[in-house]
């Protein structure tokens, strides 16, 4: 028999063993007395026997393999479609076109934003596609009348519930993905769909680009300050 080929993790929780392996493992299974001496010879029959045997074992551990495979969206293939159900692609923001490594980024992402509920996270994410960012609070900014651009809130209650971002793109910082999507406004648009979509839905979010350079973050840390 023939066993199963398939691309494996690199710390794989089950590892494909040869026929052979297989063969011998079983023939240390058996005692060392005169009946079983032809065990290790390779064209005896009792040896024969062992090695069909071991064909199965062959084949069942490389099922294992691959479920061990398609368990990790990083390397999974047959059950993406799966891992894309699970979390909601396709939707608004995300598709199901593109390459196998970029359907696999899609999950990978999704994943990651189904934590999302701070301001260092949504910094953080913003900065898996190479933009930085900084998040003003709407109550904060409405405190100062010498903020530019000013932005008006028709009361307290409005100002209080609105995000407002600060983007910078900065076409040579690159990606912590290989994501499909071209720098510039169509990123742009993808994080503003993503960010809507994260938000709690009584936030309203305003974009603003920024002039200057904005830092990159150093680690996730703090929360939302204006209390959403």
């Amino acid at each position: 028999m023939s066993s199963i080929t398939v691309f494996t993790p690199s710390n794989p929780i089950f590892r494909q063993h040869t026929q052979e392996q297989h063969t011998q493992a079983l023939a240390n299974f058996l005692p060392n007395g005169e009946l079983y001496i032809a065990k290790n010879i390779s064209e005896s029959n009792i040896r024969k026997w062992l090695r069909g045997l071991s064909g199965v074992m062959v084949n069942a551990e490389s099922l294992l393999v691959l479920w061990d495979r398609e368990m990790d969206v990083r390397y999974t293939t047959q059950l993406l479609e799966e891992w894309e159900r699970t979390v909601g692609i396709p939707d608004d923001c995300f598709t199901t076109d593109g390459t196998i490594e970029q359907r696999r980024t899609n999950v990978l992402v999704k994943l990651s934003a189904l934590g999302v509920q701070t301001e260092a996270d949504f910094i953080n994410l913003a900065a898996l596609y190479g933009v930085a960012i900084e998040i003003w609070h709407g109550i904060d900014h409405n405190g100062f009348v010498l903020d530019f651009p000013v932005i008006f809130f028709p009361n307290a209650r409005a100002a209080r519930f609105t995000m407002i971002v600060r983007y910078y793109l900065d076409e040579s910082a690159g990606f912590s993905f290989d994501f499909p999507i071209e720098f510039g406004t169509a990123l742009l648009a993808f994080l503003q769909c993503l960010f809507a979509k994260l938000a709690p839905a009584n936030v309203d979010i305003i974009w603003m680009e920024s002039d200057t350079p904005i830092a990159f973050p150093s680690a996730f840390s703090g929360g939302f300050s204006g209390g959403f």
